[in-house]
């Protein structure tokens, strides 16, 4: 309550301290935080200049509440700032093709949408019978059968964003090699956690696969 009074009070620097405080200390339970949690902190980091820290942040407040505009706004605000990051790494297991905003979709949704289009077919077939579109309108559900199939795929790894400057290792210790730096806003996948670390997996520039180890408090994964 007092981060969320300093929030609005556009004490930003008071208001972060609080959040981020909360967010280390919630480190391996952040799912009972709310989106509201997220957003804030999330717009404080945008105004202060660090739309890449404030990228995960934002995005996972845009996954608990997808129809706030708000919530929207800021996460693509940031996006359109850490354009670089964005381009160069991206979650392993998307095609390189996949809208980025469609990535956090959940397959509920395209079940909905085959639900939807598949009510559409039923009532061209029964209000139609001896219209052609009767029998062209099943052709509605393969795309999103297609979608809900690629979301299911999806959903094996789920979508983590890092929330600062790391190192991507080859095991979960810090006495393992370094692969590659990790700039904050890269969006991977998690695997699994293990001791504090989390595996992970990436997709380069390149369009190679790269897997390694984080420390788990340094990505915020995506609901």
């Amino acid at each position: 309550e007092e981060a969320e009074q300093l929030f609005r009070a556009k004490e930003w620097d008071k208001a972060g301290a609080i959040y981020q405080s909360r967010l280390s200390a919630a480190s391996t339970d952040r799912a009972s935080l709310p989106a509201s949690f997220f957003y804030n902190y999330g717009t404080i980091l945008l105004h202060s200049g660090k739309a890449a820290e404030a990228y995960p942040l934002l995005l996972s407040a845009r996954a608990l509440q997808p129809l706030d505009a708000d919530f929207r706004f800021n996460a693509s605000l940031a996006e359109r700032q850490i354009t670089g990051i964005a381009k160069t790494i991206q979650p392993a297991t998307w095609f390189a093709w996949w809208p980025a905003n469609m990535q956090l979709l959940p397959w509920q949704f395209w079940l909905s949408l085959i639900f939807f289009c598949g009510m559409i077919a039923l009532a061209i077939a029964v209000g139609w019978p001896r219209s052609p579109a009767r029998f062209s309108s099943p052709i509605l559900l393969v795309p999103c059968l297609l979608l809900a199939a690629l979301a299911l795929w999806q959903a094996r790894y789920p979508v983590a964003g890092a929330l600062k400057d790391t190192i991507l290792r080859s095991g979960p210790a810090a006495s393992f090699p370094e692969i590659q730096g990790l700039p904050a806003g890269s969006l991977v996948n998690r695997e699994e956690n293990r001791d504090g670390w989390a595996k992970v997996r990436l997709q380069n520039a390149k369009f190679q696969v790269v897997v390694g180890w984080v420390e788990l408090p340094t990505i915020l994964e995506l609901r």
